[in-house]
């Protein structure tokens, strides 16, 4: 369980020897894009099964990738999000677990690609935006932009991962792309009240242009860790926690941004 850089918490790893699979276990291909049949696994053992069944499918998976001619790097660093849950999970709760299997499936089920620093999607607009007064329709290709967990948002590696993504989809999927989407606590234009001028996130904010809000409390949870109704609950150990804390304190709400960017 430990090849292909997957390294979980000991007790996971502990647990998941006692996991056992119904038989005849699902292959990879019978299940992809199947969410229903997903859900069975997902619901047992706090996720520990959903996480077995991902761990058994890792060979079936890298056949995908050499097919499509995609890199050992990428392969093993798109993985890095199994590890990413299993360790958020005992952070959080102290005991074995995986709760983001639904998100984790989008990597299995060759939706979501990570590359160096960053995870992209294609996708398209659901709704028309506009950017430097050009009007771009719902339905135009985008590749969505998400930032895993773990690693400091370095502006060089956040750079050299967005001129990767449009020749990797390019390349291996023969698809164009014009335009970056980004939905995340991280563009949240309150953010800019908060932090200092020289601040990573507001250096990652500055690459798009945001042209949406909505009251989603997801910078709570990922700065504090958990969600709570009262505020003066949170902790302030970094300069960011009490920066929140005190917005919150005092009324303000953050929420989320959703961001656009034109591919060079």
């Amino acid at each position: 369980m430990l090849t292909y850089g997957i390294s979980l918490p000991q007790a996971t790893l502990d647990a998941l020897q006692t996991v056992t699979l119904p038989a005849p276990v699902p292959t990879l291909e019978a299940c992809m894009g199947s969410m229903e049949q997903l859900r069975q696994y997902a619901r047992q053992d706090n996720g520990l099964q959903i996480l077995k069944l991902y761990l058994e499918w890792i060979p079936q998976l890298e056949q995908q990738y050499r097919k499509l001619g995609i890199t050992e790097s990428v392969f093993r660093d798109s993985l890095r999000d199994l590890t990413i849950w299993a360790e958020d999970y005992y952070d959080k709760y102290h005991t074995p677990g995986f709760r983001e299997w639904e998100w984790v499936s989008n990597t299995f089920f060759l939706k979501v690609f990570r590359l160096g620093r960053l995870q992209f999607e294609p996708s398209q607009l659901e709704e028309a935006v506009t950017l430097a007064d050009r009007v771009f329709p719902a339905g135009t290709p985008v590749l969505e932009v998400h930032i895993p967990a773990g690693e400091p948002l370095d502006p060089t590696a956040v750079k050299d991962a967005m001129e990767q993504a449009p020749a990797f989809f390019r390349t291996h999927f023969r698809k164009e792309f014009t335009l970056m989407r980004c939905h995340s606590w991280l563009l949240c234009p309150k953010l800019q009240d908060l932090l200092p001028p020289q601040s990573r996130i507001l250096t990652f904010q500055d690459l798009f242009t945001v042209y949406c809000e909505d009251p989603e409390r997801q910078a709570e949870e990922r700065v504090f860790g958990y969600l709570s109704d009262d505020p003066a609950l949170y902790p302030e150990v970094t300069s960011l926690q009490r920066s929140l804390k005190n917005a919150l304190l005092s009324g303000q709400a953050v929420g989320m941004g959703k961001g656009i960017r034109k591919i060079p």
